[in-house]
Parts: structure tokens; sequence; C-alpha cells
């Protein structure tokens, strides 16, 4: 007996004797578990804890149900080829405020975006999320975003908050984006891993105070768009399939969110880290991305150990599934390639973090735009990379560790700046128009003491 013959009332039924159910769709398959007919008026099936007769009268429910709720009750296969999405909304509907939701190991596919908006949720993973079909949007989004216009008070937003997942895995397949984060507040993710997608991996809007601890972000294409984005259009729609963005007139924030042990590594995007706000009008730039944190953070770029020459000796990244051309780096010329980017924002802080890569014309820190400007940032104890074992024949000449435009302060502490070996390579600070704002250990460079300045215009 399984759980797709009871609710065609393929059991006898006897009130209040336990029925034993091997599985949801076959034996042996997780949705397993005793039943028992429960008599009563109409109800509607959720999908796993409760089945309705088909013929009325009552119907079976399962038993010891507690705030634990498991996606294999609901009918998810867990087998990479099934659409796995409509199980998972049945699970997610029967969750309440402190419910644990479970997902067991398996290869979940979803033919469109997940939405876990259940106040307090715990989810405990195991499992790995994929796109079904030819879905390419967002796998997963945390957050209501729907609710987060006017709060109380005219001005206000409203937040969801302290989900805690853990023991997730995103694989984009080389088609969809990963994880959008809308409107939470102290929520927090440890052990999440980011893989192959095809665009942003991870963004966030309007979120703050949360934690991420062991995010892994690597073989990831941009396509245009940043591998972690907390970059804000105010008041715009989200290009990116997000959602719209609050109340006219507010601007949107990220704010004191704190990375432990993030790591982006062979990524095939133009910037990793995209930090900052679209509006550069507002009075209040404290209250715009603000005061994030990257603490023990990695952001690896490319290496000669991850691209492989093809018969055509055109090299290619391998993803690990399939091998796909490398576009963003051609190696005939200076890219604009970032490891991070930090506009209208201030209080942006890194610490014992590690920045390296083995492009060419890149720049490891770019700070402020005209309009745009990056306050107070502080970079303590970081190591910055500027070759990391490039591609062989490949002069990495043209790269740069920061680049400041309309910045009032950047400090650098305790901080290490080493390049490869390839001959005529240059160890460049700084370049940009606001060479003089870079402090050292606590002490002002002037633009005639910093290598490679560039003249502003």
């Amino acid at each position: 007996m399984t759980v797709s013959e009871l609710k065609k009332n393929h059991a006898p039924i006897i009130d209040g004797t336990p029925l034993w159910v091997s599985g949801y769709h076959e034996p042996g398959d997780g949705g397993e578990g005793f039943f028992q007919w429960m008599p009563g008026g109409a109800r509607e099936g959720d999908g796993g804890h409760w089945i309705s007769a088909p013929q009325g009268g009552g119907g079976w429910m399962r038993a010891a149900i507690s705030a634990e709720v498991n996606v294999k009750h609901f009918g998810a296969r867990g087998d990479g080829k099934t659409d796995d999405a409509p199980a998972f909304r049945n699970a997610i509907k029967v969750c309440r405020t402190g419910s644990r939701l479970v997902v067991p190991p398996g290869e979940y596919a979803f033919g469109s975006r997940i939405v876990f908006d259940v106040f307090d949720l715990e989810i405990d993973g195991g499992g790995t999320i994929v796109p079904f079909g030819d879905y390419s949007d967002y796998l997963i989004e945390f957050g209501r975003p729907d609710r987060a216009i006017i709060g109380p008070y005219e001005g206000s937003n409203i937040y969801q908050g302290r989900y805690r997942v853990q023991r997730l895995t995103i694989r984009g397949r080389d088609q969809s984006r990963g994880i959008f984060l809308a409107h939470i507040d102290q929520a927090m993710f440890d052990n999440i891993t980011i893989e192959g997608t095809r665009g942003t991996a991870m963004r966030l809007h309007n979120c703050r105070h949360n934690v991420f601890r062991n995010v892994f972000i690597s073989r990831c294409r941009g396509q245009g768009e940043p591998m972690l984005d907390l970059f804000q259009m105010s008041k715009q729609p989200d290009p990116y399939g997000g959602c719209w963005q609050g109340a006219p007139g507010l601007v949107d924030r990220n704010v004191y969110n704190t990375f432990y042990s993030l790591k982006i590594e062979i990524c095939d995007a133009e910037t990793y880290l995209d930090i900052g706000t679209e509006d550069p009008a507002s009075p209040y730039i404290s209250q715009n991305t603000g005061d994030n944190h990257f603490i023990g953070c990695i952001f690896h770029g490319l290496v000669r150990d991850y691209l492989q020459p093809d018969w055509e000796g055109v090299y290619r990244m391998n993803l690990g599934f399939r091998k796909v051309p490398w576009n963003i780096y051609d190696y005939k010329g200076p890219k604009n390639i970032r490891m991070v980017r930090i506009r209208n924002a201030t209080g942006t802080q890194f610490s014992q973090c590690h920045f390296t890569f083995g492009s060419t014309g890149g720049v490891l820190i770019e700070a402020g735009e005209p309009g745009r400007p990056a306050i107070h940032t502080r970079m303590i104890a970081c190591g910055f990379g500027l070759g990391s074992r490039p591609l062989e024949g490949v002069n990495i000449t043209d790269n740069r560790a920061i680049k400041l435009e309309n910045v009032d302060e950047f400090h650098v502490w305790a901080t290490q700046l080493w390049a490869t070996d390839s001959p005529g390579y240059q160890k460049q600070w700084v370049c940009g128009v606001d060479a003089s704002k870079l402090y050292i250990n606590g002490v002002r460079r002037g633009a005639s003491d910093c290598i490679g300045i560039e003249s502003g215009p």
C-alpha cells in the first residue's frame, strides 16, 4: 500500500486502527508511515499529512505528526528527473512558525521558483536543488516580498525573520540562478553550496541582521550579473527576476549582514561581489546598503588548474558536468574584472580575507564611482594576490589591487600585496582619482606614494 493508492481509497476503513503505508509512489521511497482513518466531514487533503477519501466521510491522517515536515511525505521523488516543486509547496503549506522542514538526500528538480515564506522556519538540507526542464530563474526564494511594502507607520518595512537553513546545495546546471532573499531579518544560513548557475548565485534584497556561514559559490557564469549581489535598484523593477523594490520613496537596503568563511571561486563573472544602492540622492547614506562584514572569506579567480584546452585549442571551464566556453576572459586585452565593487554604501569591512586572480586588466577592490560614494571602507589583515598561477604565455601586467573614486576614506591594515613571477609584473596598490584617500596602517598615502597611479579626469 502506498500513499498514491491511499488517495484512491484502496485501503480498508477501520476506525482507529493504524495502517502502514510503505511509500508515497512506490515502497521505500521515503514517504512511508502509519495512517489512521478519521471519520468526519469534508476536509481538503494537503497531499501528505491528511489524505481525503474520494467518497467523503473522512480521511486518512498520518500518525505522529510533529513540528517536523518531510518533503518525501508530500511526494517529492528526489530523482532529478521529476518536477518536485508541487510537492515542496504542499510541504511548505503545512509548516507553521517553528516548524522544521527536512529535505533528505536526493536531487530535487524545480520547474518554478519555490518560496519559503513561513516565519521562524528551520530547513535541514542534505538534498540538492536543480532546475527542471528549461527553467532559468531563481530556484528558491526566502521571504515574502508581496508583504514588504508599508509597515505600521509610513516608510517602514515588514521583514520575515529567523530562518535557519543548513546543509543545502544548489546546482544551476548552467541554466538557472540560485537563491533570492527578500526582506529577511535575523536569519542564519550555514553550509550552503551553490554551483553552476547561469546568472547570480545569491541575491539579497532589503535584508538585515543576517548571518551566513560557510557559503560556497563555485563554477558559475554571471552573464553580466554579479555572483553575490547586495546591490539595490531602488524604486525599480528587479531586472534579475526578483520582486518590486519596496514602497515609493524608500531606499531599500542591505545592512548589518555578516558573512563568515564565504568562498567564491572559479566563476565566469565580471563582478564577484556587488555592494551598494542605485539611489545616490538619499541623505541617509548610513541607512542604505552598509555595515556589511566579511570575515575569513576567499575570493578566488581564474587559475590554470581549472581551464582545459579542447581539440580546437579553446580554453574551456570545467563545471563538473560539462565544459562551457570561457567567454569573459579572452586574454586579448584588458578587461574590467572586479572581485568586489562598492557603490553608495558605508562601513563595508573585510577581515582576514583573501583576494586573488590570474586574469588581466582586473581590479580586486573597486570603491565608489561618480554619484555613488563609498564611505569608511576597511580592509583588515587581508591578502591581495594579483596573479595566482596564470595560464602559460599570458603576461598579466595590468591588474590593480584597489581602485578608488568618490570615496572619503579607504583604510587598509596589516594587509599584504603580492604578485606572480610573470615578466614585467608590478605590484600596484591603487589607481583612480582618489588615490590620496588610501590609508595604509593608519597613515595617509599621497598619490606620489602609490605605485601605478592613474590620473583622473
